[in-house]
């Protein structure tokens, strides 16, 4: 399940290091974009095992 996350996040954040790389050539962006990248795909991981955890204990 964790690791399921992780894959995701880091999928999401290679997609946006690709996508600043291809629209913006200058290598401190490229690294703004990837830092944020980080923070938001850890932030959804989180989310979504917290959210999944709680409807486990629900259940």
């Amino acid at each position: 399940m964790k690791l399921r996350l992780l894959l995701a996040g880091a999928l999401f954040s290679w997609l946006m290091v690709f996508l600043s790389w291809r629209f913006a050539y200058n290598i401190e962006i490229i690294a703004d974009w990837a830092l944020v990248a980080l923070i938001l795909s850890s932030l959804y991981g989180f989310l979504l095992y917290r959210d999944r955890r709680r409807r486990f204990v629900v259940r």
